[in-house]
């Protein structure tokens, strides 16, 4: 589990990285959520669509981000929790208590510490090249931070769906969902958009519905572009699609059950193995 401590190293040198130029930041590019395999994609949108608004403004500085790739899990995270969000509005609170019980299954090496580590990856692999080192430390913080307080969140509607007012766990829901958009938000649109993409091409690739991809659903032309086909079976997000253990808890999900994964191309063996991909 070695996005639990990740370290920060120099970025691979491939056509994935983007300059962000130093701008003004205004949260609002990550008010809806593409969550997969979600028929009630709407109702989504409605949940998730305040939690920016209040995000403050700020100046963030210039850096190289990671692969997009990192984004996904985060993405397909974010998708839980405002399916779980709903759900709670419903009344469904047994099924939700259910998906953060199996989320925090393990301990240490939980999910929900996985998911936290992938975002802690992320922040901490950015390559700034501002001189402004009080702004560059503030933006990397910010970033961790999110990870932090959506972890705590989420730890707090568990409690909160135990307790004699389940309802209520929405609110923890929400704060988690706050958390998990600011982060995003902070990422450039068009990776976030691109890892969205992914996820959305992974389910509409189950042709049958039956919650799982193989190889003919996987290879079948079309279904997935070649990067994505790479980061489905080589990236982070890899790990987690081929272990139900390390998805989130949500019907909404799909595994990956292909026995030919795609050769890995050398420009991306480096980024592999150090877990920028």
């Amino acid at each position: 589990m070695g996005l639990l401590l990740p370290q920060i190293a120099v970025l691979f040198a491939g056509a994935t990285a983007l300059q962000l130029p130093r701008r003004n930041f205004l949260g609002a590019t990550a008010a809806t959520v593409a969550a997969p395999r979600i028929a009630a994609a709407a109702e989504l949108a409605t949940v998730a669509a305040p939690r920016i608004a209040a995000a403050a403004e700020l100046e963030i500085p210039s850096a190289v981000a990671p692969s997009w790739t990192l984004l996904i899990p985060i993405v397909e995270l974010d998708a839980a929790v405002a399916r779980w969000t709903v759900d709670v509005g419903a009344k469904s609170t047994s099924s939700v208590a259910s998906a953060l019980d199996l989320l925090n299954k393990g301990g240490i090496l939980s999910s929900k510490n996985f998911y936290l580590g992938v975002g802690t990856k992320y922040a901490t692999s950015l390559v700034y090249d501002d001189f402004d080192k009080k702004l560059v430390e503030q933006d990397k913080n910010a970033r961790v931070n999110s990870m932090v307080l959506a972890a705590r969140a989420l730890d707090a509607a568990r409690k909160t769906l135990a307790s004699e007012f389940p309802s209520s766990a929405a609110r923890d829901l929400r704060a988690a969902s706050d958390q998990l958009g600011d982060f995003l938000a902070r990422a450039p649109r068009k990776d976030v958009e691109k890892a969205r993409s992914a996820l959305a091409s992974l389910a509409a690739a189950d042709a049958n519905g039956d919650g799982r991809v193989d190889d003919a659903e996987f290879y079948k032309a079309g279904a997935l572009s070649t990067e994505e086909q790479l980061a489905a079976t080589w990236g982070v997000w890899g790990t987690t699609l081929f272990s139900k253990d390390l998805r989130p808890a949500s019907p909404d999900t799909v595994l990956l059950t292909i026995k030919t994964p795609p050769p890995v191309p050398d420009y991306l063996k480096r980024a592999i193995a150090r877990s920028e991909y």
